[in-house]
């Protein structure tokens, strides 16, 4: 056999694939069903610098497979290549298998995540050849979105068209065909990002502030707003609604939010999806919920009154111009959807999930809801007596959102429920009986504070107080003006945390703004006019740089305070 060709046969620890010509200008390899016996190749067919074709059909199989391995070539466009060192487990949910010498790693042709042998097999057949395809992207693109080469962009505009065909039956049919067709569901009228960091690029799964059962809230920076960049991030898996109904109740709490311009509640800033989420945009409490405030105002010893007044008075507010203006309920009023602004001057109500339109004034059929020990006679009642529905007037559901104003404002002035029933014919029978503002906890509140709670709570929806009760009741109008004063030491706090978080970090400065010599001559100070050019993070002391290091005949001190 001349020397330029020599055959060698590629060992693996997994198996002996292929048998591979090598000559000086090409290293090829072929399949198995093209390669012949060694021993039946004439060694007159070699030559120094020529390649071999192994049977019918090398050349195409060549352009084809090569190529795809060797540029790690995708079926999908928009979608990347995973590298080899960022995963070390099977990316399939249900499998994560650890990758060790005797389990390699495959690459999925249309995602190109990283599956095992099982996950990603070799049998998905494109252009005439069977290529890698994970369980996740069998699942053809129609129904899910797709990246667009003309916009650059994911849209889902053929999944529109197809779902417009069909009803609610099918759709339910369809998400519960398979994994992928529930996680990745097309929600229609938003538009599509790659990932949140796509378009929150601080966003990081620790600055959660919040958990749902099937959504989680973020606190994000938007650095594409001005003024107040902080914003809040309802992100709602995609694969935790399991029903075309539920998918209807969250646009429906979308179309509800986007309507809604008030300074008591909480707006809507944008919508937008990826392939496995749905985030919702909202104006964020920079204070937090309201237990967080309400702990903050009775640790300073504050006028537990004067907060609890101002509270009421604005979530009050919020409530009228939901009913009159834009006629809606909310019916979940709690702590929980309750927030703050950093100085606790500002008072907003959030999620929606239960609010409902009120489309007849007079009787209009609800579904019993609300959170224990929150809900409303009302709804408690519609319970005990077993009712999926029940009817009632839209001026009975909004003085059922006012009880559980009631319900806030009574456990941010005794600090416990009025409502202590374990189950709901208990929690009926103690509403019935009236609540009253008695006991140990009550000794130090005024009586003003006391009837207002007391006509928030009562029975009858007729005798229940209304926002503009609220309003004009003595309680409200000589401790909710107030607030002021907590605002102010809420103010100075926020300060001296500010200038305490400064006084942990050391400021470089140059020393040529003083006049000294730049860097560059070898002179490194401390700015005395707080131009501050550098900063490193102080870990363990406190550093108090009056002058410079000593160099060139500039001469410092530096005094070290430990903590």
């Amino acid at each position: 056999m001349p020397s330029g060709a020599v055959f060698c046969c590629r060992l693996s620890f997994f198996s002996c694939t292929s048998l591979c010509v090598r000559d000086d200008a090409a290293f090829v390899r072929a399949p198995k069903k093209h390669v012949r016996r060694a021993g039946k190749f004439p060694a007159a067919q070699f030559g120094s610098r020529c390649l071999i074709a192994f049977g019918r059909g090398w050349r195409e199989w060549r352009g084809r497979t090569v190529i795809m391995r060797q540029l790690r070539a995708l079926v999908t466009p928009g979608v990347t290549w995973r590298d080899d060192s960022s995963t070390d487990t099977c990316e399939n949910r249900l499998c994560g298998k650890k990758f060790s010498m005797l389990s390699s790693k495959h690459h999925c042709r249309w995602c190109g995540r990283i599956f095992c042998n099982d996950c990603a097999p070799r049998t998905a057949s494109y252009r005439g050849e069977l290529l890698r395809c994970c369980n996740a992207c069998r699942l053809p693109f129609i129904f899910r979105s797709i990246y667009n080469p003309v916009s650059g962009r994911r849209d889902g505009v053929i999944a529109d068209l197809i779902f417009s065909f069909l009803d609610n039956v099918s759709i339910n049919a369809f998400l519960h065909s398979c994994y992928t067709a529930l996680s990745e569901f097309h929600v229609r009228g938003y538009e599509y990002y790659s990932c949140i960091q796509e378009r929150f690029p601080s966003f990081f799964d620790g600055a959660r502030i919040g958990k749902g059962v099937t959504s989680i809230v973020y606190k994000c920076e938007d650095r594409c707003r001005c003024g107040n960049p902080c914003v809040a991030l309802k992100v709602i898996t995609k694969s935790s609604i399991l029903t075309i109904a539920a998918w209807r109740k969250i646009t429906t709490e979308l179309e509800i939010m986007s309507d809604i311009d008030h300074l008591n509640v909480a707006r809507l800033l944008e919508v937008f999806q990826t392939p496995l989420c749905l985030v919702i945009v909202m104006e964020a409490g920079d204070g937090g919920a309201l237990k967080r405030a309400w702990e903050f105002v009775r640790a300073r010893h504050c006028d537990l009154e004067v907060f609890t007044a101002s509270v009421v008075a604005q979530i009050a507010e919020g409530l009228d111009y939901l009913y009159r203006v834009k006629h809606i309920v909310h019916r979940d009023i709690k702590h929980d959807n309750i927030i703050v602004s950093r100085d606790f001057s500002k008072v907003m109500i959030i999620d929606f999930g239960l609010a409902e339109y009120i489309a007849d004034e007079k009787r209009q059929l609800f579904v019993p809801c609300g959170t224990y020990g929150f809900a409303s006679p009302e709804n408690i009642l519609a319970v005990v007596d077993r009712l999926r529905l029940f009817e009632a007037s839209g001026a009975t559901m909004h003085r059922a959102d006012m009880f559980s104003l009631g319900v806030v404002a009574y456990m941010l002035l005794s600090g416990v429920r009025p409502l202590r029933g374990k189950r709901f014919v208990e929690l009926y029978r103690e509403v019935r009986s009236g609540i009253r503002c008695v006991g140990p906890c009550w000794t130090n509140t005024s009586s003003s504070a006391k009837s207002l709670v007391e006509w928030l709570l009562k029975t009858s929806t007729n005798e229940r107080a209304t926002p503009e009760d609220v309003r004009n009741h003595p309680f409200i109008v000589n401790k909710a003006p107030l607030i002021t004063d907590i605002v102010k030491k809420r103010n100075q706090e926020l300060l001296i945390t500010e200038q305490l978080e400064g006084n942990e970090w050391v400021y470089v400065v140059s020393s040529g703004s003083r006049g000294e010599p730049a860097w560059g001559d070898g002179v490194s100070g401390v700015n005395t006019q707080n131009e501050r050019v550098g900063s490193i993070p102080r870990l363990s002391c406190r550093i108090d740089c009056s002058a410079a290091i000593s160099n060139n005949g500039h001469q410092s001190v530096i005094r070290e305070k430990y903590a």
